[in-house]
């Protein structure tokens, strides 16, 4: 009987590790790229913060207007953009949360995995 057919292909272990190890990497570097993207989301949220505070401090310094439709648009503006943020940061924050999840999944699916190989391994 040949050896192969039996499951005593003495390469076998090496192949399931060798794609093991293929898949970790490519799971970290797909952890990485989530990592990357929530920073740059996150990174975005304190961008429109910063403007948020400006155009408030701009418009605090600026003496009042009888026009009351100009406070009105500068009011719109304000609550326009503090939209905008709030909007960004909570997508930021649920990607951030699915990234995470992902990545444990993952983490737990390979663990699981070479727990099994390892226990094929020296079997």
């Amino acid at each position: 009987m040949d050896r192969a057919v039996r499951g005593d292909d003495r390469y076998e272990p090496e192949d399931h590790l060798s794609k093991f190890e293929a898949e970790m990497k490519r799971l970290r570097t797909e952890r990485e790229k989530a990592v990357q993207h929530a920073d740059d989301l996150g990174y975005q949220v304190e961008v429109l913060r910063a403007k948020l505070h400006e155009a408030r401090r701009s418009l605090a310094a600026r003496p009042a207007y009888d026009s009351g439709d100009l406070g009105y648009q500068a009011e719109q503006l304000l609550r326009n953009a503090q939209i905008q943020a709030d909007q960004l940061r909570t997508d930021a924050e649920r990607e951030v949360r699915e990234a995470r999840a992902q990545t444990q999944r993952l983490l737990q699916e390979h663990a699981e995995r070479q727990a099994r190989l390892e226990s094929e391994l020296h079997a």
